[in-house]
């Protein structure tokens, strides 16, 4: 999604924070047109703080002089500002075009650990990428600065909370949490807080458990790509019952993105296959991959 995009958007979050953003560009096709759009983002939102810009995709050092100089003229004029600081917004560095260092990707996301495979060296194909970008950063890209940048955020200004004490040795509840090739899309600090919090959690393969883990008191389905395997979750037919039971039978459930799509009546991966039947837990909602996917917060 977009810097701006609707509530819930980064540029919202940094404003409650009162966090600067560190806006990247792909410059691959443009060279002073950065600090024209940087400006516009500034112009569009007053009151989001931006900090820094980094340009991507990047050619040469002379593509690289022209975007800098083109920054640092709006920030003399003071047009270009970091309105938390007063102070110009901090060209941070550019990260050249390299195709060693893309990481594949797929509509909605990009393509998962799990799905790394070796070349014919038996190199890991995804880590040798991720090790080539990071080197790429840590050469092209003033981190120091933008770690300093950071502590600028003026969290003082939000009410503090009161720390929860949090008992570990005695879990409080168990949290059956979807983990496989389907459902992967998890933040840790979020499985962290509910474990801190008392859960346990009892990982189950959609894919391949033939049932629930015993004694739940809730289910964490997270997001993932249940359509590129939505035969194999249709053939899992215990496991969906079991699901299904769990739903109706008052049990909490926590499904966001594919594990909603889990729960339907049914998900259509394409015009040309029938649909292949989930959990039916949301009666009369079947889901529809289409070339068009409408994106939001919720």
């Amino acid at each position: 999604m977009g810097l701006a995009s609707d509530d819930g958007s980064a540029a919202q979050v940094a404003k409650i924070l009162g966090a600067p953003v560190l806006l990247v560009i792909d410059g691959s096709m443009m060279a002073r047109s950065v600090a024209a759009m940087a400006l516009g983002y500034t112009l569009y939102d007053p009151e989001m703080r931006l900090g820094a810009v980094i340009t991507n995709k990047v050619g040469g050092k002379a593509h690289i002089q022209w975007i800098a100089e083109a920054l640092q003229l709006e920030g003399e004029k003071g047009r270009l500002k970091d309105v938390g600081t007063d102070k110009p917004v901090y060209f941070a560095g550019a990260l050249p075009h390299d195709t060693s260092a893309s990481i594949p990707e797929r509509h909605l996301g990009l393509a998962m650990p799990l799905e790394t495979a070796n070349d014919e060296k038996g190199t890991d194909i995804i880590l040798d990428r991720y090790t080539r970008l990071a080197a790429l950063v840590e050469n092209s890209i003033d981190l120091d600065t933008l770690l300093q940048l950071g502590q600028s955020c003026r969290l003082s200004d939000l009410p503090q909370l009161p720390t929860p004490q949090h008992n570990l040795a005695t879990p409080k509840c168990r949290i059956g949490l979807a983990d496989d090739e389907a459902f992967c899309f998890y933040y840790m600090d979020n499985l962290i807080e509910l474990v801190k919090s008392g859960a346990q959690l009892v990982p189950f393969s959609p894919l391949k458990s033939k049932h629930l883990p015993p004694a739940l008191d809730g289910l964490y389905i997270g997001g993932g790509y249940p359509e590129l395997h939505a035969k194999a979750l249709e053939k899992n037919v215990t496991l969906r019952n079991d699901v299904k039971s769990f739903c109706i039978s008052g049990g909490v459930v926590l499904a966001e993105c594919g594990g909603k799509m889990y729960l339907s009546e049914s998900l259509f991966t394409s015009k040309d296959t029938p649909p292949a039947q989930m959990c039916g837990v949301l009666p009369g909602i079947h889901i529809r991959m289409t070339p068009h996917m409408k994106m939001y917060y919720a």
